[in-house]
This record gives structure tokens, C-alpha cells and sequence, in this order.
């Protein structure tokens, strides 16, 4: 208590001699006058039925985790006002007990207040039945109606997010084995929610944990997504370069002529020959697509030698599967060799330019151009739009063009080339 500039001698109460009714705590009190007929002030009678009241609280008997917080929380407000009591019978100015005690009070209050809006927040694992012995494979969070810190609320977030990844990462994995790893993370990502949660100091220290938590998931679990994610790669990589290589083989049987007696009694010979002549460059463009895929498998590990938390869940921004991605590749690159067959753009390499129409240069050249534009994939696909963006905009009367991949076919300048026009 304050010390006070104005004091008096002790007021004539006492504290009552009745034995302390069952529950109540061990600081109870009541306040009585000294003797029958002894003179009271009013505020001072005022005083002693608000600490009487106040203090006149009873124990809980129930040993739950809730309503023991909630009789310590009671039990330390009874100690505050028995102190409160002895310095008013003390002689203490009475405005300063009334401070003291609507401070105590509001202390008190919002302990309470806290506690039943933590004791509103629900943390519980979820199994796949109602078996007890069924691992968990979800976390439920019900924060109720409380309101939640900025601390709170970005580790409710965090967790619901961690709890998704974990789902994602085992969601192939149906032995028991992965699905009892899979319930012991969920579990303890329950007891970072459930103990971080618990109230706005202990957020921050939630947060660490979680992140502990997610470091030593990325170390126990990454190399086993990872390497699952290149076997998948690679097993879609080698069917479809067997296919590609299929149809290369049969392409170049059909270039070498065994069967062109057929083609010529079937189709006849002008249409015959057409059709040898668009036979000759398939053998390129089918390296072109084996290199490619090939080199779509050397891309991830490429781009993905670190995978962090979040990629664990996503390992491709684009969200495109193994076998689609692999397509996507192959088709940006067969139009990258279309282009250059066509003359629409040119690639040259130190003072080399590269030709995929070629025939005896097509299995280094093509095949080596595959590969660049496969582990290139992320690049590719702007490569492709701005060289079509380019190509459509100068026939549409624009004459800003963007080379892209080495020197241009015609290096006329265009304010000649229109000068000529004009002429």
C-alpha cells in the first residue's frame, strides 16, 4: 500500500472470529466493528461491505485444468484483499484501500475474463473412426468467439497451414507405418496449438516451436518426397522418350525408303514423294521431344536442390503433374524447332548457327537442343510467348522486333527496308 500523507489510529473493526465456511480460501475474512454500539463512519462501513462481499468467494470443487486456473486466479485475489483489510484496520486513508481495491478487482476480472476465452479454445485430433487406436489424421482448432492477438492468430494460421502440408506429403502413403508418423506430427502440432494458444504471452514461444517442428520435419521427410517425386518424373521421362524413340527409328526407316514402293502404290508417286519430303524432318523433331523430356527431369533437381517446409506440399509452382508437365515441355520445344525449321528464328552458338533440318548433324544438334530447352522449362515458355508475340505483331504492322536467341535471319535495318518501300 502507498504510503499516505494523511493517516489515522486504528479503526475500530476487527476481523471476526467465525470459523471459514467450507470452500471458502484460506484468506477469508469478515469484518466486524470492535464492540456493539461502536461509531461508524459511513464511508468506512461502505469499505468493509465491499471487502466482505468480495471476499465471501468459494472453491471450486471440481479438479478439471480450467477451474484450477480458475481458483488460483480467486484464491490470489482473496490474498490481495486480506492485505487490503489489514492496512484499512491499520489506519490507512481510506481513498487509498478504495484504489487498491477496485485495482485488485480489475485485475481479478480480467484474469477471469482471459481464462474463459482460453478455456472456449478447443484443440482436438481427428481420426478417420471413431477407434481410439486409429492414428489422427486431422487437427480440428475452435478458437470460439475469443478475440486473438496478432501473435495468436499468425500461429492459428501457421498450424492449420503445417497440418495441410503434413496431409499432402503422406497423402500416397497408406501403410501403417507412414500413417502412424503421419499421426504423431498432427499430434504434436495439437500440443503447439494447444500450449502456444494458450494466451498472448505464450504465442511467441508457439511460434518457435512450430518452427522447430517444421525444420525437423523438412529433415526427416524431404529426401523421401523428394526422391518419390524424381522416380515418378523419371518413370513418365522413360515411357514417353521409349514412345518418342519408337516413332524415331520407324521415322527413319520410312526416310531410308524400305517402304516407299508401298507409299507409291498406295498414294501414287507425286503424292508419294510430297510425303517423303515431310517425313525428312521428323527424325529431328522426335530428339527434339526426347531431349526435352530428359531434360524436364534434370530441371527439377536443378531448380529444387534445397526444398523448403511450404515446397514439401508444392513442388512445382505451376501445379502441373509429372506425365502433363512432361507434354507441355516436349510441345514448347517442338514449336522452338518448328520456328528454327521454318526460318522464323535462328539460334547461333559462337559463330555455329544451329540447323535441326540438318540430317547428319540432327542427333547432336537436336537431341542437345532438347536438353537445353527442357532444363530450360522455366524459361521456355516466355521465350516461346514473346517470340509469338513478336512474330504476330510485325505482321500486324509493328516494326520493333525482339530477337531472342541469337542474331536475326535479316539484318537490314528497317528505316532502309522502309525507305525502299516508299520508293
Amino acid at each position: 500500500m502507498p504510503d499516505g500523507t494523511t493517516t489515522v489510529t486504528r479503526r475500530p473493526y476487527r476481523k471476526s472470529a467465525e470459523p471459514r465456511p467450507d470452500g471458502a480460501f484460506s484468506s477469508y475474512f469478515q469484518l466486524e466493528p470492535d464492540a456493539a454500539g461502536v461509531e461508524t463512519r459511513t464511508d468506512e462501513r461502505a469499505l468493509v461491505n465491499r471487502l466482505n462481499n468480495a471476499v465471501d468467494l468459494r472453491r471450486s470443487p471440481e479438479d478439471t485444468a480450467y477451474h484450477v486456473a480458475a481458483n488460483r486466479i480467486l484464491a490470489q485475489y482473496c490474498e490481495t484483499l486480506d492485505a487490503i483489510a489489514d492496512d484499512f484496520l491499520n489506519g490507512a486513508p481510506l481513498e487509498e484501500c478504495q484504489h487498491e481495491l477496485g485495482r485488485a478487482k480489475g485485475v481479478s476480472d480480467t484474469r477471469r475474463v482471459a481464462l474463459d476465452e482460453q478455456h472456449k479454445r478447443k484443440f482436438q485430433t481427428i481420426t478417420d473412426s471413431d477407434k481410439d487406436e486409429k492414428p489422427p489424421v486431422d487437427l480440428k482448432i475452435d478458437l470460439g468467439d475469443s478475440q486473438l492477438s496478432d501473435a495468436e492468430a499468425q500461429l492459428a494460421a501457421e498450424v492449420r497451414k503445417a497440418v495441410t502440408v503434413v496431409s499432402i506429403v503422406f497423402l500416397d502413403r497408406t501403410s501403417m507405418e507412414q500413417q502412424r508418423r503421419r499421426g504423431e506430427y498432427i499430434t504434436e502440432l495439437c500440443r503447439i496449438a494447444s500450449n502456444g494458444l494458450q494466451s498472448p504471452a505464450s504465442a511467441p514461444t508457439g511460434l518457435k516451436e512450430l518452427q522447430a517442428f517444421r525444420e525437423a520435419f523438412v529433415d526427416r521427410e524431404a529426401t523421401a518426397v523428394k526422391n518419390r517425386y524424381v522416380r515418378n518424373l523419371g518413370l513418365k521421362v522413360a515411357g514417353v522418350c521409349a514412345a518418342l524413340l519408337f516413332l524415331f527409328l520407324l521415322a527413319v526407316a520410312v526416310e531410308a525408303r524400305p517402304g516407299l514402293g508401298l507409299a507409291t502404290s498406295l498414294l501414287g508417286a507425286p503424292v508419294a514423294s510430297r510425303f517423303g519430303e515431310m517425313i525428312t524432318p521428323l527424325p529431328s523433331f522426335l530428339l527434339l521431344g526426347v531431349g526435352a523430356c530428359i531434360g524436364t527431369w534434370l530441371s527439377f533437381a536443378l531448380r529444387r536442390p534445397n526444398l523448403s517446409f511450404e515446397q514439401l506440399s508444392l513442388l512445382e509452382e505451376d501445379r502441373l503433374a509429372p506425365l502433363p508437365r512432361i507434354l507441355f515441355v516436349a510441345g514448347l520445344t517442338f514449336v522452338v524447332g518448328m520456328l528454327l525449321y521454318s526460318n522464323l528464328i535462328s539460334i547461333t552458338i559462337g559463330e555455329v548457327a544451329v540447323d535441326v533440318g540438318d540430317a547428319d548433324a540432327r542427333l547432336p544438334v537436336a537431341l542437345a537442343l532438347g536438353l537445353l530447352c527442357g532444363i530450360a522449362e522455366r524459361a521456355l515458355a516466355g521465350v516461346v510467348r514473346s517470340r509469338a508475340e513478336e512474330i504476330v505483331g510485325r505482321g500486324a504492322g509493328e516494326v520493333t522486333p525482339r530477337e531472342i536467341g541469337g542474331a536475326p535471319r535479316s539484318a537490314e535495318p528497317i528505316a532502309a527496308r522502309e525507305a525502299e518501300a516508299r520508293q
